[in-house]
């Protein structure tokens, strides 16, 4: 049969009347080809069963059947055959895929097909064939065969592609692997050449052609046009008369193929026309993944289907969303599930060939645009999973497949793919941070958003974020919670850099939105999350908002400012920095303040458990020596609570302005933001790094009156549970960069408090004595205060070696170091004494005594926040109330909602009191709870003008 099929491959090009024997021969080489292509595309069986497909493999090979399959079609091509009988060129067409087809499955068969340039031959002529004469028309649009080539050449171009893409993934492994055995002997780099040179050689062979190409983007540009509904392509009329549609996902696949940009293509398109046209691709899938949802749902419905379908489809363009429409059974009954895939990889190349065009401003103005509606794209993509999500779970039988769909598409692979499409388009965004400037760096904000800022928030890059922080919260074992994680951790330096330029340069109501769904997160979140890592699924929205303070309070970073068209400071930016940051912050310090508060108390629990434990077993076992008691073991990596503790100026100093009056709060109610009773201005002595980094930006302090968000009371709590837990973290992160920061920065603010509020100081001095697991977890120790001294001696020997090596720089910060553990030292002294009889006495030495009164005496410490971010947005700060005012944004009225439901912050509804009608709520929820701790009280019908309008009884139910 291989012999007779070899003889066959070689005849002449077919003619319109050849004899009948050569027909016939022509028929039993067709015939054999199918025959061998079944035998080598069976399924997976015993081993010797693939020996034997390996064996039919090899006969072919040396029979040399690609090569003369390929010149036979470039003999039909020169020859002009294919003008004189179209239907038998179509028929050796196809007998040559059916070869390559088969052959392509094994990797010497893809190479021996991509050599022989088989797809390269095939291809030129179904381009010749695209547009036939009206005779020849009439012919083909009987002839089954078209429809059958156009098959069997998306498939083996598919199929050879994939193989020898595999095969040099796979020998890439394998060096790998080998060079990392032998690495250890060998000296030198290797002289031998890298083991995927001949896949790579024989790839580029495959995809240098033109012809091959061009007919995979127009069979592929065709099943576009399927999809869309629209009218047939120039140059594609022909193949829409004789669609097949068992064809429709070899296609999609030939197409990604011809668009890949990891592919050395060398013949046009472009890369901007290849994304567009992949756009355009994910786009109509994600429009038939609604028509399909939608008609999934309204059969399940006894009534109204036609509307609900006709209401989505009409949702985008007008004649692609009709056709669209149109086409929506024949393809749910085509790709399923497969839609998801082909649209995630068309989102993933789209965002590979974006992402290397970065920076935008140096590319063409398509560019801004394309990345724009790559944006788009992701975030309809994942919102339409949201939403094929929920009709399958409510929609019952009939949306099963819708519900299969889904569950598809989310798993590992597709988790991958969204990874890398969002990552990417996290590169095309150019950063606000400038390494080049400056020794360290400067913020820079010019007056104008950059191209890749714009072409991201203009795409809905806010709107996304946010919209995946939410269903996060709603769902933190989600898909969507491990996608935030890895795009975070693979976007460049491990955090969200891209919030400060989108949060200066998107739409400010969009920014306010996303700030104010963090702000939920942190509300229920819960305390065990600080002592979790950033990658953990469960920490994302702490994650966000402890990545954002750190970038505020990040110093030293001087901010550079861009200038007008007359000349002035560029300003606008950093106003609209400060107005959406202005109601959020005050709600993260306190919550920040709260975790760090509970999670000293969980971590204090923990201790005296082990501590009790401990003695039990000694009692126990009285000749046994006595265990170690250390805190867990944890590997160092990007700690959450280290995060925090780094930036202990922006929790515990922070000020923002006083509200304008009292009119600000309900009747009987408490304004935003701490009163003047609670005021009070900390001053945390100015580290060397701070000392002279000069605000560029040229923006003078604001003149309103501030306080400190925190009270007397809370920030001694906080800096107490720091002291809880620095030493808890000492075993596991002592010695690392992460842990001398927090430890320098809690041992300042000590200072800083004992100076400041020596009176409450000695209050946590006693809290010890009180009792209790919670007050001596927000206590302040003498040990705890020298064993902080203590990490900070530790590094001494470490600087001292750089002191010998002249550098003048580590001389200084290790000067600063040691006095501040003597600091500390000194101050553990005093702290001793208060706690003594009830707070009462002082103990040690009158030396010890004057060092300390002279370390930590009453003298102020000058403190600014001119080296950070915030220092040049905090003169522009509002009140909360007055921000979210100009914002327009919606705020529920019960100051612990964490309702998480819809899309957005921006448009959330909210329903007034019918009583007062000064309140508002989101939900019944909210309502209730907002009643029942204190509403009810500062209520009292001082809006009754309101009760007349609306149906709300007094016990404070929400209106249906």
């Amino acid at each position: 049969m291989v012999q007779l099929l070899a003889f066959q491959l070689r005849l002449p090009p077919p003619r319109r009347n050849e004899s009948r024997r050569l027909a016939t021969q022509r028929e039993i080489g067709r015939m054999l080809a199918s025959f061998l292509l079944k035998l080598l595309q069976g399924k997976r069986a015993a081993p010797s069963a693939e020996a034997g497909r390996a064996d039919l493999a090899g006969l072919l090979l040396r029979t040399h059947a690609p090569q003369a399959a390929a010149r036979q079609l470039a003999a039909i091509a020169e020859s002009g055959a294919w003008r004189d009988d179209s239907g038998a060129a179509l028929r050796c067409i196809g007998q040559a895929l059916r070869v390559a087809s088969g052959l392509g499955r094994l990797v010497a068969g893809a190479i021996a097909v991509a050599e022989s340039r088989l797809l390269e031959h095939a291809g030129r002529l179904l381009v010749l064939l695209a547009e036939p004469s009206e005779p020849q028309r009439t012919q083909l649009q009987v002839a089954f065969h078209l429809g059958l080539v156009v098959h069997d050449y998306a498939s083996a171009s598919h199929t050879t592609i994939l193989r020898l893409r595999h095969g040099a993934l796979e020998a890439q492994l394998a060096m790998g692997k080998r060079k990392m055995e032998t690495d250890e002997d060998e000296e030198g780099p290797s002289e031998r050449p890298p083991p995927d040179a001949p896949y790579g050689a024989t790839l580029a062979t495959l995809c240098g052609g033109r012809c091959m190409r061009l007919a995979m983007m127009l069979l592929g540009a065709e099943a576009v046009r399927q999809l869309e509904g629209g009218p047939a392509l120039r140059g594609a009329a022909l193949w829409s008369d004789v669609w097949v549609a068992g064809a429709l996902e070899e296609l999609l696949q030939a197409l990604l193929a011809a668009l890949n940009p990891r592919l050395p293509w060398r013949s046009p398109p472009g890369p901007l026309t290849a994304t567009r046209l992949l756009l355009r691709l994910g786009l109509a899938l994600v429009r038939q993944g609604r028509v399909t949802a939608t008609a999934a749902a309204e059969t399940a419905r006894p009534e109204g289907g036609a509307a609900g379908a006709a209401g989505v489809a009409g949702s985008g363009d007008g004649s692609r969303a009709d056709g669209a429409a149109a086409a929506a059974p024949q393809i749910l009954a085509l790709l399923g599930a497969q839609r998801w895939r082909f649209a995630q990889v068309a989102l993933l190349q789209a965002t590979e060939h974006a992402s290397a065009r970065f920076p935008l401003g140096k590319e063409p103005p398509g560019w801004a645009a394309a990345v724009t509606e790559t944006w788009r794209l992701a975030g309809t993509l994942l919102q339409e999973e949201a939403v094929a999500a929920g009709v399958g779970a409510g929609a019952g039988a009939g949306a099963g497949a819708m519900a299969e769909a889904v569950q598809g598409a989310v798993g590992p692979e597709a988790l991958e793919r969204l990874v890398g499409s969002l990552t990417g388009l996290v590169c095309t965004m150019e950063s606000s941070w400038d390494f080049g400037d400056a020794e360290k760096g400067l913020w820079v904000f010019p007056a104008e958003a950059l191209p890749g800022v714009a072409a991201a928030a203009a795409g809905g890059a806010l709107p996304l974020l946010e919209g995946l922080l939410r269903r996060t919260g709603r769902s933190p074992a989600g898909p969507e919670a491990a996608l935030l994680s890895r795009v975070r951790s693979q976007g460049g330096s491990g955090d969200w850099w891209p919030a400060v330029p989108l949060l200066a340069y998107g739409p400010p109501l969009q920014a306010a939105a996303l700030l104010a769904t963090a702000t939920k997160l942190l509300r229920v979140t819960p305390a065990r999350c600080l002592l979790q890592y950033s990658g953990s699924t469960e920490a994302q929205g702490l994650a966000f908002v402890a990545d954002v303070v750190g970038l505020l309070a990040f110093a030293p970073a001087p901010v550079n400012i861009g200038r007008t068209k007359n000349g002035d400071p560029a300003r606008g930016p950093l106003r609209q920095l400060s107005l959406v940051l202005s109601p959020a912050l005050p709600e993260w310090v306190r919550q920040l303040a709260r975790l760090l508060r509970e999670a000293a108390a969980l971590e204090e629990g923990a201790w005296q458990r082990e501590l009790r434990r401990g003695r039990e077993e000694r009692a126990a076992q009285p000749g046994r020596r006595a265990r170690t008691v250390k805190a867990e073991a944890r590997e160092v990596e990007d700690m959450l609570l280290l995060r925090l503790l780094r930036h202990m100026a922006f929790l515990v100093g922070l000020e923002l302005p006083l509200p304008r009056g009292q009119d600000e709060a309900l009747p009987g109610e408490d304004p935003a933001g701490p009163g003047p009773a609670s005021a009070w201005q900390p001053r945390p002595p100015e580290r060397a790094e701070t000392a002279g980094a000069g605000c560029a930006a040229g923006v003078a302090p604001s003149a309103a009156a501030t306080s400190s968000v925190l009270s007397r009371t809370e920030a001694v709590e906080v800096i107490g549970a720091a002291l809880t837990l620095v030493p808890r973290l000492a075993p596991s992160h002592g010695g690392t960069w992460s842990f001398l920061s927090a430890c320098v920065a809690v041992g300042d603010w000590c200072l800083a408090l004992a100076a400041s509020l020596p009176s409450d100081v000695r209050a946590a001095a006693t809290a010890a004595s009180g009792g209790g697991a919670g007050s001596s977890a927000l206590a302040w120790r003498p040990e705890a205060l020298r064993a902080l001294a203590g990490a900070l001696a530790d590094v001494q020997e470490v600087e001292a070696a750089e002191v010998k090596a002249g550098e003048a720089k580590a001389a200084e910060a290790a000067g600063e170091e040691v006095g501040l553990a003597e600091a500390l030292k000194a101050l553990a002294v005093r702290v001793e004494g208060w706690g003594a009889d009830g707070g009462k006495g002082e103990v040690g030495s009158e030396a010890a005594q004057d060092r300390a009164s002279g370390v930590v005496g009453d003298k102020g410490f000058e403190f600014g926040w001119e080296g950070s971010l915030w220092g040049a947005v905090a003169g522009f700060a509002l009140p909360s109330a007055e921000a979210r005012r100009r914002l327009g944004l919606p705020a529920c009225s019960n100051p612990a909602c964490a309702n998480l439901a819809g899309d957005s912050e921006a448009g959330l509804p909210l329903r007034l009191c019918g009583r007062c009608g000064r309140a508002s709520y989101c939900c019944r929820e909210c309502q209730t709870a907002h009643w029942q701790a204190g509403h009810r009280g500062a209520c009292g019908g001082c809006g009754k003008e309101y009760g007349s309008k609306r149906a709300v009884s007094p016990d404070g139910n929400v209106p249906r």
